[in-house]
């Protein structure tokens, strides 16, 4: 999306927002995880439950109110959160705070569609969620990033999304560079759900270790339930990895390429040994497929770019010496040395720290740009979830 009004796209929804705190209505499991994902905004003033028993004492440590609160007047000083999974009771709260003047995903939001669902980790449930941070306590939610200490890496994939094979030299940062682009990144990000290292092949960087317990002693706290490594299933992490895996409640995301490992051999099945013996969650990913970005064959000359950009819709971007990249295959490309890198590339948390600049970064990270769209779009098929359906091998090496 193209800005139009620069650290102003989300006002009008924003001033509904503003100074208002949060009323949990379901004083459950599911509003103890409510309660939980909002916890760094401090905005929770209490929860709301038809129990009479819940209302007897607290929840949370926030008392529990009578659902008449809510239903007697139109209460306008709150945002409500429905946190209840039940149809029917989800219906019936629903039609009362309507009838009470209450206006949907203005006034009262059905908590998937306000912090990310607790069943999967569908990047799209945190829209309103990094609006109402800013807006409300200034802020700044995101949903993900990620850090690359390392482009190297021991596979060479043909269809690589990293464009590894292309790269002439290596980018291999130092701890120091890497320690300080986390700390500017979190300079200015109060809460990421989503933080992941990855690479290349980050267990072939010689500081990871060292990086990951400056990132869980200064940061843990800020990142949500997905800190992450991420590894092509080469190499199996030493006992003091594991450790600091285990320590700072990392999962690990562990790729399985099958029998597509070159002259290296597939280690998924002794690294996920590991991990169980230790008791570190990890996502074992292997798939059918892989897509294709099409860089030296696709060509969008003509196109509207700016609404190719906006139907691709990459969630996924990247951190770089502080440069936030709306596109992680942008980023990619760039440090490949094929294409020049644009200013609307990145956002630059080097730059000044301003409560107008906040709101910019956070509509940065929803799409806007002044250009409206990146620089791979001109030669990318796009994201897979969305316009891309063009697939290859898994892994096939060059």
């Amino acid at each position: 999306m193209k800005w139009t009004q620069k650290g102003h796209q989300y006002d009008d929804l924003g001033k509904n927002f503003k100074d208002k705190n949060i009323y949990i209505y379901g004083a459950g499991n599911i509003g103890k995880y409510c309660f939980e994902q909002l916890y760094f905004l401090d905005c929770v003033d209490a929860f709301v439950d038809r129990s009479l028993e819940k209302q007897k004492r607290t929840f949370c440590d926030k008392p529990v109110l009578t659902p008449d609160v809510l239903f007697k007047e139109h209460m306008k000083d709150h945002i409500i959160i429905i946190a209840m999974d039940s149809c029917e009771w989800v219906g019936e709260v629903e039609r009362r705070l309507l009838l009470s003047g209450y206006i949907k995903n203005v006034d009262f939001f059905f908590y998937k569609d306000f912090i990310p669902n607790p069943y999967n980790d569908d990047y799209k449930d945190t829209f309103y969620i990094r609006i109402y941070s800013v807006y409300a306590k200034n802020k700044i939610y995101l949903d993900s990033t990620a850090v690359f200490p390392s482009s190297a890496c021991n596979l060479k994939c043909k269809y690589c999304l990293a464009f590894t094979p292309h790269i002439k030299q290596h980018r291999i940062k130092t701890l120091v560079e890497c320690k300080r682009e986390v700390d500017v990144f979190f300079q200015w990000v109060d809460h990421v759900r989503w933080f992941q290292i990855s690479g290349g092949e980050p267990l072939l960087w010689k500081d990871l270790n060292s990086l990951i317990e400056y990132i869980g002693e200064k940061y843990r706290s800020k990142i949500g339930h997905r800190f992450e490594l991420v590894t092509n299933g080469t190499m199996v992490p030493n006992d003091e990895l594991l450790q600091l895996l285990s320590k700072y409640e990392m999962d690990v995301v562990v790729d399985d390429y099958g029998t597509n490992y070159g002259n290296m051999r597939n280690e998924c099945s002794a690294i996920k040994e590991k991990l169980e013996e230790c008791n570190i969650p990890y996502h074992y990913n292997r798939v059918s497929n892989w897509v294709d970005l099409g860089f030296f064959e696709c060509d969008n000359t003509g196109k509207d770019l700016v609404e190719y950009y906006d139907q691709c819709g990459i969630p996924f971007n990247t951190n770089e010496y502080g440069k936030i990249y709306s596109c992680a295959y942008c980023d990619f490309a760039i440090k490949a040395g094929l294409i020049e890198e644009n200013r609307d590339d990145y956002f630059d948390l080097n730059e000044e720290l301003t409560d107008r600049a906040k709101k910019e970064f956070v509509e940065f990270t929803l799409g806007y740009s002044n250009r409206g769209y990146s620089t791979l779009c001109k030669n990318c098929y796009g994201w897979i979830e969305t316009i891309n359906k063009n697939f290859v091998g898994v892994a096939e090496q060059d």
